[in-house]
C-alpha cells in the first residue's frame, strides 16, 4: 500500500504539468533506455529509480486511469511492440513476462524513494497553501461585503457609501476576482470617505417614518454636518451662525431652539461695521464701554427686545417662557439681573477673542500639515462660540439649569462631525469611520431598543440594529485600503481586516466535481502512536490528545448544490449551497505550513524527505455555503514530520489519527467538473 501511495504521489506531482500524448517524442525518450529482445519483442531495462520514474511518467499518458504500477504492467504486457521495464536481477521466462514478480521488485525500488529530498516541493506547496488560504478568506470577505451592501436592511450603507455600492453592484459575480478591481474599488472607497459629511444626512430619506417620529434627531444630524461642512469651506463662524437653517431649528426642542436663537440674536447685535474676517465682532474695549454705561446697556437690551419680537425670532420660545417675557421682567428689576446678562456677553466675547487671536496667527500660505492643524484649532474655537448657547439657561427669568444636558447630543454630533472632517484632512480614514459610526449611533442606533407602542423602535420602523456594526466593519476595510500608499500596503490592509481566489465556490455550486485538493486549518483529534500505545483496546475518543495545523493534499470527489443533509434537494423547494466531499489524502504538510504561517519570510526550510510527509487517509468534508470554510472528519496515517523550525525538524513514530478539523478549502486543479 505504501509503495502504491508513493507512485500515486509521483503521478499527482506530474499530472498538472505533463504534456499531452505525443508518440513521436515519447518514443524517442523510451528508445534511450537499454532493452533485451524476448521473442522478438524489445523489453526495456531500468538500472535506477530515476529511470523507472521517467518511464512511469511517459506510460501514464497512455493509461490515464492507471493508479499504480500493476495496472501499467498489465496493459503493456499485452502490447506486441514492446514490454515495460523489469528487474535485471529477475530470471525471465522467454515465453511470458512475470508481472507479479516484477511488481514486487519494482515496489522495492520505489520504496527507496521514501528517502527522496522533497524540501523544495513540499515547502513550495506550504507557501502556496498559506497564500491561497489568505486569498480565499479575502475573496469571501469581499463577497460578503457585496452581498450585505445590497440587502434592503442595509440601505443606509448604500447611501453612506454610494460609489462603493455602485462599483460592487457593477462587478457582480466577478467579485471573486476582486484583486483585478482593487484599484477601482480603492478610488471609490476614498471618494466615499471624503464625502461622509454630505452622505450621512441622506439617510434621513431612508427612514421617513422614523425621523417624522423623532424630528430632533434629524435636526442633530443635519446641524452637525452643516457646521462641519461650512467650517471646512472656510465660512466665518459668525456667518455660519447667522445663516443656520431655520428648518433645522424648527425640529429642535423648544429649549434648544430658543438657546440657539438667543445666541444668533446676540451675535448679530455685536457685529462690527465695517467688518472683516479677523474683526467680525466689536472689540472688548467697545463692549466695556457699552456695559459700563447702564443707560446705554438698557437701551441695548431694549433694542434686543424689539428685534426678538419680529420674525424670524418670534419672541424666541422656551418650554416655560420666552426671551421677550424674560426681558420684560428684567426691565422691572434691572439691577438684580444686570450682572448675569453682562456675564453672558463677556463669555461670548472671550470665545470670540480666542478665535480672533487664532486667526491673527494665521500665515499664508501654510504647509499642508500646518494648515490641517490650524483647521483643528479653528474648528474647536468656532464650536466654543456655538456652545455659548448653553449659557442661555442661566439668564434671569429663563432658568433652565439642564440646558447643557438638553444640548449635549447637539454639540456631540457637531463636534464629531468636525473631528470627522479633520480626520479626512489628515487622511486618517480609520478615525473618520469611527466618527461616522458614532454619529450614526447617536441619531439612530441607540434609539432602536427603546419601547414604542408595545414593541421597540427598531422593529416598528424596520431598521436593522446591525447597520452600525457593518458600517464600522466595512468602513474600516475601506479606510485601510484608501490609506495605503503602495500595493504591498493594500495587501497588508486587506490581510488585517479579512485575512486574505474563490475556487472553493466551484464545489458549492457544481453538481459534481473531482479535483486535486488541499485543505488548511486547525484540527483536534485522537492519535495512537506505534510503540507507545500498545494493544487494540477499544477507543472511545473521549481522550482528545492531539491538535494543531493540518494541511493535507490529495484527491477530492464533491457534490454541490446540496442542503446540510445531502441528497434531499428533491424534497425541498429552496435551493441550498452546501457541498459534500469524499477526500483521500496523500500527504500532509501541516508542519511546514505552520512554519510558513509563523514566519514565511524565512528563505529556506530544513530538509524534508518524502517519507516524512506521506499521510494516506480518508475524510468526509462538508463545505459551508458562500464561504471557503469546510468541516472535515476523517482517519489518516499521520505524517512523521511533527514540527519545522528554521534550524531543524522534529519527527515522531508511525501513528494513526482520527480528527475533526475546520479548514479553508483550496482546490488546486479541477480534474472534472459538471456545472449545475
Amino acid at each position: 500500500m505504501k509503495n502504491l501511495t508513493i507512485l500515486t504521489l509521483l503521478l499527482l506531482a506530474i499530472a498538472p504539468c505533463a504534456l499531452s500524448q505525443n508518440p513521436f517524442y515519447d518514443a524517442q525518450e523510451l528508445a534511450k533506455f537499454k532493452y533485451i529482445l524476448i521473442n522478438g519483442c524489445p523489453t526495456l531495462i531500468v538500472s535506477t529509480n530515476e529511470d523507472s520514474s521517467t518511464i512511469a511518467k511517459i506510460l501514464k499518458k497512455y493509461k490515464p486511469n492507471a493508479t499504480n504500477y500493476k495496472e501499467l504492467a498489465e496493459t503493456f504486457a499485452q502490447n506486441p511492440f514492446f514490454k515495460i521495464p523489469y528487474s535485471a536481477s529477475q530470471s525471465v521466462n522467454t515465453s511470458t513476462f512475470n508481472i507479479a514478480a516484477y511488481a514486487n521488485e519494482f515496489g522495492k525500488g520505489l520504496g527507496q524513494l521514501g528517502g527522496l529530498d522533497v524540501t523544495t516541493l513540499a515547502d513550495g506547496f506550504a507557501k502556496f497553501i498559506v497564500e491561497r488560504t489568505k486569498l480565499e478568506l479575502n475573496a469571501a470577505f469581499f463577497s460578503r461585503f457585496q452581498e450585505e451592501i445590497e440587502k434592503p436592511e442595509y440601505k443606509d450603507l448604500q447611501t453612506i457609501f454610494p460609489q462603493t455600492y455602485r462599483a460592487l453592484t457593477t462587478i457582480g459575480e466577478e467579485i471573486y476576482n476582486y484583486e483585478g478591481y482593487l484599484q477601482t474599488l480603492r478610488e471609490c472607497f476614498k471618494n466615499d470617505l471624503n464625502d461622509l459629511t454630505n452622505t450621512l444626512p441622506a439617510i434621513v430619506d431612508n427612514h421617513p417614518d422614523f425621523f417624522a417620529k423623532f424630528p430632533e434627531l434629524e435636526a442633530l444630524l443635519n446641524s452637525g454636518c452643516y457646521l462641519a461642512s461650512e467650517l471646512k469651506n472656510k465660512v466665518h463662524p459668525g456667518d455660519i451662525l447667522n445663516s443656520y437653517p431655520v428648518t433645522y431649528l424648527d425640529k429642535l426642542s423648544p429649549d434648544s431652539k430658543g438657546a440657539i436663537q438667543t445666541l444668533q440674536l446676540v451675535s448679530a447685535s455685536l457685529r462690527k461695521f465695517p467688518t472683516d474676517d479677523k474683526s467680525y465682532w466689536v472689540s472688548t474695549a467697545q463692549l466695556n464701554e457699552l456695559v459700563g454705561d447702564k443707560v446705554a446697556f438698557r437701551i441695548y437690551l431694549g433694542l434686543i427686545y424689539q428685534q426678538a419680537i419680529l420674525p424670524p425670532y418670534n419672541s424666541i420660545q422656551f418650554s416655560q417662557t420666552t426671551l421677550v417675557a424674560a426681558l420684560s421682567q428684567l426691565a422691572t428689576d434691572f439691577n438684580n439681573g444686570y450682572d448675569k446678562y453682562v456675564t453672558y456677553l463677556y463669555q461670548f466675547e472671550g470665545k470670540v477673542n480666542s478665535l480672533k487671536q487664532l486667526m491673527d496667527s494665521y500665515q499664508t500660505p501654510m504647509k499642508d500639515s500646518l494648515a490641517v492643524e490650524f483647521y483643528a484649532k479653528y474648528a474647536n474655537a468656532s464650536l466654543d462660540i456655538f456652545k455659548q448657547a448653553t449659557q442661555a439657561g442661566k439668564l434671569p427669568y429663563i432658568n433652565l439649569p439642564q440646558l447643557a444636558d438638553t444640548l449635549h447630543d447637539f454639540f456631540d454630533v457637531a463636534q464629531t462631525a468636525c473631528d470627522l472632517t479633520l480626520a479626512i484632512n489628515r487622511c486618517n480614514y480609520g478615525a473618520a469611520i469611527v466618527n461616522g459610526a458614532h454619529i450614526y449611533d447617536v441619531v439612530i442606533s441607540k434609539h432602536l431598543n427603546q419601547p414604542l407602542n408595545g414593541t421597540t423602535v427598531g422593529v416598528t420602523f424596520h431598521i436593522s440594529p446591525k447597520v452600525k456594526e457593518k458600517l464600522f466593519l466595512y468602513g474600516s476595510l475601506m479606510a485601510s485600503v484608501a490609506q495605503a500608499k503602495t500595493s504591498d500596503e493594500v495587501k497588508t490592509a486587506i490581510d488585517a481586516i479579512a485575512l486574505p481566489p474563490g475556487s472553493a465556490r466551484t464545489k458549492r455550486e457544481s453538481a459534481f466535481n473531482v479535483s486535486v485538493n488541499a485543505y488548511c486549518g486547525m484540527y483536534a483529534g485522537y492519535e495512537k502512536i506505534k510503540g507507545i500505545d500498545h494493544g487494540y483496546q477499544e477507543v472511545t475518543f473521549k481522550k482528545w490528545n492531539s491538535y494543531g495545523v493540518t494541511a493535507p493534499i490529495g484527491f477530492a470527489i464533491s457534490t454541490g448544490q446540496q442542503h446540510v443533509i445531502p441528497f434531499i434537494n428533491k424534497w425541498c423547494s429552496k435551493q441550498r449551497h452546501w457541498s459534500h466531499t469524499l477526500f483521500v489524502s496523500v500527504v500532509d504538510i501541516g508542519a511546514l505550513t505552520a512554519f510558513r504561517f509563523a514566519g514565511d519570510s524565512t528563505s529556506t526550510a530544513p530538509k524534508v524527505e518524502l517519507k516524512d510527509i506521506i499521510s494516506p487517509g480518508l475524510f468526509y468534508s462538508i463545505g459551508i455555503p458562500k464561504s471557503p470554510i469546510s468541516v472535515n472528519v476523517g482517519y489518516q496515517l499521520g505524517p512523521l514530520l511533527r514540527n519545522v523550525s528554521a534550524t531543524q525538524n522534529s519527527y515522531n513514530n508511525s501513528y494513526t489519527r482520527f480528527s475533526v478539523s475546520i479548514c479553508v478549502d483550496i482546490p488546486v486543479l479541477n480534474l472534472y467538473n459538471k456545472p449545475r
